[in-house]
């Protein structure tokens, strides 16, 4: 299915995509070409930033339009966009090599949550020795689950009692009973199993509760209803689609980022579009997105 519109960016690993209602905005990472874009949507203004080393995941920060609380490979921190400025919660959290900080999202209450990957399982000494984290807005992080190989995929049902989850290369999306009061999860369960080749990345639930979420390697976007059974595919012109949200004014865009990286040069003159950040018009209808700090 092709796109209504594509923004060519040419990402190596775009992910992280997030709308920002209050002004229209749509956001989203190049990962491994450190940059951060900002898209004002409809008129397709587009600024990239530099950021100070890879940047994984980000959401929006309550009271403060000028900054993000921010997922670098590294650990977590405050940063601001247009000058730079970067304020560190905690840098070098992970201490194995070969591990980086990966997607991230803020609750319906206001945290921000964020998963670690393996890159190199050699260096970090196992495959599986990623993490789940969750920053609370008093800064406290907790770890929330361990033994992961590509943390990926985090979303909450609109009620907030289920927490949406998947370790990428299991290719299994889980979920876990949620408390919204206290952040604490219970009772996993597999929630949807894909088949071989195909491997959830980023995702989100619409406004009927439905999860969407973006299948590596398999190029289409899934909507699986609240009961485990897809509901809808979008068939992508790309095989690496990693994140989705909605946003427009009435929320009923779907915007899908891509990445280029590990194509081969047949497959990159295949999939032109590869890199690109696509968009789908009234694809659905999405929820707003929540801010660190705020509590809805």
């Amino acid at each position: 299915m092709q796109p209504s519109h594509a923004i060519s960016v040419n990402n190596l690993l775009g992910e992280s995509v997030t709308w920002r209602e209050h002004d229209q905005s749509l956001w989203w990472t190049d990962v491994q070409g450190k940059q951060l874009y900002r898209l004002q949507y409809p008129a397709m203004d587009l600024t990239n930033y530099e950021v100070p080393e890879r940047l994984a995941s980000f959401g929006f920060v309550h009271g403060d339009r000028k900054k993000l609380i921010c997922a670098f490979e590294s650990g977590f921190a405050f940063f601001w966009p247009t000058s730079g400025d970067i304020e560190w919660i905690r840098r070098h959290l992970i201490d194995l090599p070969g591990v980086r900080l990966n997607d991230g999202r803020v609750d319906r209450q206001g945290r921000f949550w964020a998963g670690s990957m393996v890159e190199d399982g050699k260096q970090a000494g196992a495959p599986d020795a990623g993490m789940l984290y969750r920053i609370d807005q008093d800064l406290t992080i907790t770890p929330m689950e361990t033994g992961l190989h590509i943390s990926n995929g985090l979303a909450w049902s609109l009620a907030s009692t289920t927490l949406y989850f998947c370790d990428s290369p299991l290719r299994e999306i889980r979920a876990y009973e949620f408390d919204p009061e206290s952040g604490e999860t219970t009772n996993r369960q597999s929630f949807y199993q894909f088949e071989e080749g195909a491997y959830p990345d980023g995702a989100t639930v619409d406004a009927a509760g439905n999860l969407w979420s973006a299948i590596w390697s398999a190029g289409r976007v899934e909507c699986i209803d609240q009961c485990g059974a897809r509901v809808g595919t979008i068939d992508l012109p790309v095989t690496q689609p990693t994140c989705v949200c909605f946003g427009g004014p009435d929320l009923t865009t779907l915007f899908v980022t891509t990445a280029k990286i590990q194509l081969s040069e047949d497959q990159l003159t295949d999939q032109p579009l590869a890199g690109a950040l696509l968009i789908y018009e009234k694809a659905g209808k999405g929820v707003p997105e929540n801010a660190f700090g705020s509590n809805k």
